[in-house]
This record gives structure tokens, C-alpha cells and sequence, in this order.
């Protein structure tokens, strides 16, 4: 017994080491996502209003939070709904998120630009974001890559939309507004903004027959199998009259410091200007599957319904995560064999990180 206990133990030992070693390579680690949408018979109406089952809901925070990579403490207490899906015409993405405070979303206007406050930016790689050429190299620039490489690259579309909450020269407040940043797809597309209800509303239309950059000049085409590379970034908070971010002509992140609050659906934006190949990779999957219905579930009566589960108090929900004590074995041999086995399995799983090359 007690050999078994020191060979488990060991083991929790030399994994915790491989973790400190690949966390000290030097190398930046990353989320590495991959998605699957489906076919819709009738399109949305891109009208600033989400409603039920004109979308595909593919995910949401925080429900999915492993998922996402975020920035900040006010975005750890908000709900945000993503949808996608596609027909023979457009891809479809809308976002539904929540915003308790004052809306504020402005039009560009050095220094204070469009994604300094309330805001959807959104990247579309028509193409798949990891593919290698013959040579085995990677087609799309990681995060070695500038800003002026991105652009000039022509790789992916990118652009940001807003609902504006103040007029600025010849644009008004409370209207949709959308602004290219690499290619153009503001003129190709449909969208709309809203804010309604305490919810910012974003709904964008993109044509398959856009869909086509300088690494794949044959347009995408919808049908199942069909790959391209997404990622966006949701922006919650006014950062324009913040000093810093003024003095760095309106751009956050001035020497790693950001003051916003910022929600990421994959890992692009997390390394140098931007990291291509590690957008979120989308697979189109055809007709939507079926989930059946077990009738026999309904008919049940769940032991819970007398005392429903909001009555409860949950221990978790007075301390995060990392701040409660883990559990002591109080069993000897046993105990101790739990532990040192618990530690295994998560150290294992804490060794398995993707490397940004």
C-alpha cells in the first residue's frame, strides 16, 4: 500500500514539474477553438432584434467561460448570447449582451475611436485559418506579425459595428454604424444595432460571394464542410476620457495595461496586433441534427421539485473558485490514495497546453 501511495505521489510530482517547464518555454499559450454551425431554412431579419428561433445560439458567457478569453472584472458579471448559422446567400452572426449601465457607443473621432467604448469587432478569415502549404509552412501570419502586415496582407476582413449614443459630425446619435479596418466588407454586408432593454443588439449578414482573400481567391461556398476562420471582440466599457488610453492616441493596451473590459470569442487578439492562426475554427455542418425528445423524462416527477434549487445556497457562491480550501482526506491510506490520484488527473490535464509557434 504504501509503495502504491509513493508511486502515485511521484507521479503527481513529476507532472507538476513537466507543467512548470512548458509554462517556462517561452512560448505563449493560447486557446485553441473550433466550432460547428448549421443550416437555417429562414433567413434572419436583420432588424436589431433577436427572436426566438431566427438564430442559431452557438454560445454564451458565462456559461461557456473555458471557452472564451476575457479582459476585466465588470465582464465577469454579464450575460452575452452568440448566434451563428448560414443558407445559400449569408453567413449570419448577432450578439446579444448585456449592458447594466449607460449605453456608449461613438463614431470615430480621433483620439476617441469607435472601439473605446460599447462595440462588436469582428474578424472573418475565408479560409481555413490553420492551413499549411505544400512546404508545410503556415499560410496565415502569427502573432511575428504587425499591424501593417495584417492590412496590407488583405487575410481576413475585419470591422467593427456600434449603435451610436452620440452625434458626431454627419452622423447622428442612436443609429447603426459600421467601420472597415482590414478589406471591405462594410458595403458587402447587412447589419443592424440596437440597444433595447438593457441589451446591446448586434446582427450582421455576410455574402458567401465576399467571401474570398488574398491566400484563397475562390469564393467559400455554403455547403457542409466548408471552413473558415472567426473570432470577435466585445467591447462593454468607456475607456475614452481615460488619460492613458488618450495619450496612447485612443488605443488600450499601452504596455500591457488595458482599462477596458473586453470579451474574445477565440484567441486572436490575445497575441502581437493579432495571431490569425489562432482564430476560432468554423466548420459549416449542413441541416441542423434533431435532438429527440425522451417523453419518459417528462413524465417524471423530479425529486427536487419540493424544494427548488434557487432556495439553496450553493457554498461555491460566496467565494470564487481559488479561494476555497481544498478537502482535507481524513481516511488514511484511502484518503491519501484519493488525493494523490485527484492530483494526477488534474495535473494531467494542466499539462496538456497548445504552444503559439
Amino acid at each position: 500500500m504504501k509503495k502504491l501511495i509513493a508511486l502515485l505521489i511521484a507521479l503527481a510530482v513529476m507532472l507538476s514539474a513537466l507543467t512548470v517547464l512548458v509554462s517556462a518555454d517561452g512560448e505563449e499559450d493560447y486557446v485553441e477553438r473550433e466550432l460547428t454551425i448549421y443550416e437555417i431554412e429562414t433567413a434572419p431579419t436583420i432588424d436589431g432584434v433577436i427572436a426566438d428561433g431566427e438564430y442559431h445560439l452557438v454560445s454564451s458567457w458565462p456559461l461557456d467561460k473555458d471557452e472564451f478569453i476575457s479582459r476585466g472584472d465588470y465582464v465577469q458579471n454579464i450575460d452575452v448570447e452568440y448566434y451563428m448559422c448560414y443558407d445559400e446567400n449569408n453567413l449570419y452572426f448577432a450578439v446579444k449582451a448585456q449592458c447594466d449601465g449607460e449605453h456608449v457607443a461613438r463614431m470615430d473621432k480621433s483620439p476617441k475611436y469607435v472601439f473605446n467604448a460599447h462595440h462588436l469587432m469582428t474578424l472573418i478569415i475565408p479560409d481555413d485559418p490553420a492551413r499549411v502549404d505544400d512546404a508545410g509552412k503556415d499560410v496565415y501570419p502569427g502573432q511575428e506579425a504587425t499591424w501593417s502586415d495584417l492590412n496590407s496582407g488583405n487575410f481576413a476582413y475585419e470591422f467593427t459595428t456600434i449603435f451610436s449614443s452620440e452625434a458626431t459630425g454627419n452622423h447622428d446619435a442612436n443609429v447603426p454604424f459600421a467601420t472597415n479596418h482590414f478589406m471591405d466588407m462594410k458595403s458587402k454586408m447587412t447589419f443592424c444595432t440596437a440597444h433595447t432593454d438593457g441589451y446591446d443588439i448586434y446582427e450582421i449578414a455576410m455574402p458567401w460571394s465576399a467571401m474570398t482573400n488574398s491566400k484563397n481567391t475562390t469564393a467559400l461556398t455554403p455547403t457542409e464542410g466548408t471552413v473558415f476562420g472567426f473570432d470577435s471582440t466585445l467591447g462593454l466599457t468607456d475607456i475614452s476620457g481615460i488619460n492613458e488610453v488618450i495619450a496612447n492616441d485612443g488605443y488600450d493596451g499601452a504596455n500591457g495595461v488595458y482599462y477596458g473590459n473586453y470579451l474574445y470569442f477565440a484567441d486572436c487578439y490575445g497575441h502581437g496586433a493579432k495571431d490569425l492562426r489562432h482564430a476560432c475554427v468554423v466548420t459549416l455542418g449542413g441541416t441542423a441534427p434533431v435532438t429527440p425528445v425522451d417523453e419518459s423524462d417528462e413524465e417524471s416527477t423530479p425529486a427536487e421539485e419540493s424544494t427548488p434549487a434557487e432556495e439553496s445556497t450553493p457554498a461555491e457562491e460566496s467565494k470564487p473558485a481559488e479561494e476555497s480550501k481544498p478537502v482535507t482526506p481524513t481516511t488514511g491510506d484511502a484518503g491519501i490514495i484519493a488525493l494523490a490520484v485527484v492530483s494526477v488527473i488534474a495535473l494531467g490535464g494542466a499539462v496538456v497546453i497548445k504552444k503559439s509557434k
